[in-house]
């Protein structure tokens, strides 16, 4: 008999892409579960009734110490699907059970200086590496949902503003299918096995729905944040 939760949790996470000139921020993080660190883009959890943009600058003061307003730009948003029986929780990951979207913005403009004041005291350090470092630390990163998206970004390889889809199965990451950014068609889902195309064609719709409707709220409280006189 299973003990675990009946009810489904869905978490939103925020991360940034915060960038210097030609450098990368990165922080090094070791969560309670993690046998050793790993470089990771700041971010975490939102809480509560938080905003996405609230959570976003609470987010990046506290790995970072630095001080952001509004994000300039969507990187990605990936949405995994971590209900498995068979899956462990990882510090970095929603718990089994869990739905969870990430949200990566890019910021260029920052105040402050580099000074980690995160509550949970899993920042062992931060700081601002090349372009190649930076991909480099990311792909040594245990999770395809936190290693794929950005490394593919930051490659060129995936457009800005892309919709990622994934879902755990047996304790690993199973690639579901990539939106493009901009594009009325999702033609560039990748097909696997055809014997179970019905059933990722159906859960990739769900995914995407839900992506973009909270993508929408997201993008309308950014504008609001930002422009608040055309409210």
């Amino acid at each position: 008999m299973s003990l675990g939760r009946s009810t489904t949790v869905y978490q939103q996470i925020v991360s940034a892409v915060i960038r210097s000139g030609e450098l990368l921020l990165l922080v090094q993080r070791q969560g309670a579960d993690d046998s050793a660190p790993s470089w990771v883009l700041p971010g975490g959890l939102v809480e509560g009734n938080e905003s996405l943009l609230d959570a976003f600058r609470r987010e990046v003061r506290e790995k970072t110490g630095l001080i952001v307003d509004v994000p300039e730009r969507l990187v990605y948003v990936a949405h995994v699907d971590n209900r498995d029986e068979d899956a462990h929780s990882a510090s970095e990951l929603p718990a089994r059970q869990d739905l969870a979207t990430f949200f990566v913005f890019e910021v260029t403009k920052f105040r402050g200086e580099l000074s980690p004041a995160d509550p949970d005291h899993f920042i062992l350090d931060a700081a601002f590496l090349t372009r190649s470092k930076a991909i480099e630390r990311l792909r040594e990163l245990p999770s395809r949902v936190l290693r794929e998206p950005i490394v593919e970004a930051l490659n060129g390889d995936a457009p800005l503003g892309s919709v990622w889809l994934y879902q755990r199965r047996s304790g690993s990451d199973e690639f579901i299918g990539r939106i493009p950014a901009i594009s009325h068609r999702v033609n560039n889902v990748q097909k696997q096995d055809p014997r179970q195309l019905r059933e990722r064609g159906l859960l990739l719709l769900g995914c995407l729905v839900a992506a973009l409707l909270v993508l929408g709220i997201v993008l309308v409280g950014i504008i609001a944040a930002a422009h608040p006189h055309l409210f």
